[in-house]
């Protein structure tokens, strides 16, 4: 664990996984769990009593500090509440981590345990690997990789100004500017589908505060709700390529950024056009377009 200065920033490298051991039982590597140790964290108040309030202060680690995709001690760090209590009163805070093979982005609150008044985001980029290289192989050869929460692989660039900052999300094996998959509606539905049919949309890099809306036919917009679930495009995925997934990968992890609406019931026969735009937290506006069919 170490920090660092560049230009007004300063970046604070924890170290928060915590092995727990060999396994004598098993006769095997044990487990591990999140967590800062005793005397990390003394440091880290040495540390932040040197950097002036006014800077913007950045952590990065491997384990989240947390995470809304599970409660295992395994992926999240079980004191997380004393290196809050060391930040609550930071006026700018950023926290990046690693480990999940999903992407996911929020900005801590009390339910999580963060007792500051400052905005203090967190973004977990995912993972390199997607879903450990796995997958059907794409038109170079290369497994498509995706992530379990239905996002492909690649990588943020964040660009910092003063305490500000700003992140894009660059996927590798897809369009550079694709940051959505409209899961649902797709190729054809009969019309007595409609009462139980909905839109679906997984918004890669979508917050909390993401705003999301569709248009269909060119209509007037509607809201769409932010419903965290398994992102149905994954599980058909899972089905389809099993034979190339780990055996140890049985479902696809919930997405935090997934978003929700009722298709409209009294579609008519034929052709129809939906558009999504999605608005971040910085006013970066994303769009997609799916046509679909409805049948008598």
């Amino acid at each position: 664990y170490f920090s660092f200065d560049h230009g007004q920033v300063h970046f604070i490298v924890l170290d928060d996984v915590e092995y727990q051991g060999w396994n004598t039982e098993k006769d095997k590597p044990g487990g591990y769990r999140g967590f800062i140790s005793e005397k990390q964290l003394t440091w880290l108040a040495n540390d932040l009593a040197l950097v002036p309030r006014d800077r913007l202060v950045v952590l990065t680690m491997h384990i989240p500090l947390y995470t809304a995709t599970g409660t295992s001690d395994a992926i999240l760090v079980v004191n997380r509440d004393r290196v809050f209590a060391l930040l609550r009163e930071r006026r700018h805070l950023l926290a990046l981590s690693g480990h999940l093979h999903v992407i996911e982005s929020f900005d801590f609150v009390a339910d999580m345990g963060w007792p500051g008044a400052a905005r203090f985001a967190s973004v977990n980029p995912g993972a390199g690997c997607g879903a450990w290289w796995s997958g059907p192989n794409d038109v170079r050869g290369i497994p498509e990789t995706l992530c379990t929460d239905g996002s492909p692989n690649g990588y943020f660039v964040f660009t910092f100004e003063g305490s500000a900052f700003r992140t894009h999300f660059y996927p590798v094996n897809h369009d550079r500017e694709a940051q959505m998959r409209i899961i649902s509606p797709a190729g054809t539905l009969a019309r007595s589908e409609l009462p139980e049919a909905r839109i679906l949309v997984n918004v890669f890099t979508g917050r909390p505060d993401t705003k999301v809306v569709y248009r269909l036919d060119g209509g007037a917009p509607g809201h769409m709700l932010l419903t965290p679930m398994r992102d149905a495009f994954m599980e058909r995925y899972f089905e389809t390529y099993r034979a190339t997934l780990p055996d140890w990968l049985k479902t696809p992890d919930i997405s935090t950024h997934i978003w929700s609406a009722p298709l409209p019931e009294n579609l008519s026969p034929g052709t129809h056009k939906l558009q999504i735009q999605a608005t971040d937290w910085m006013g970066n506006r994303f769009e997609s377009v799916r046509l679909f069919e409805i049948i008598p």
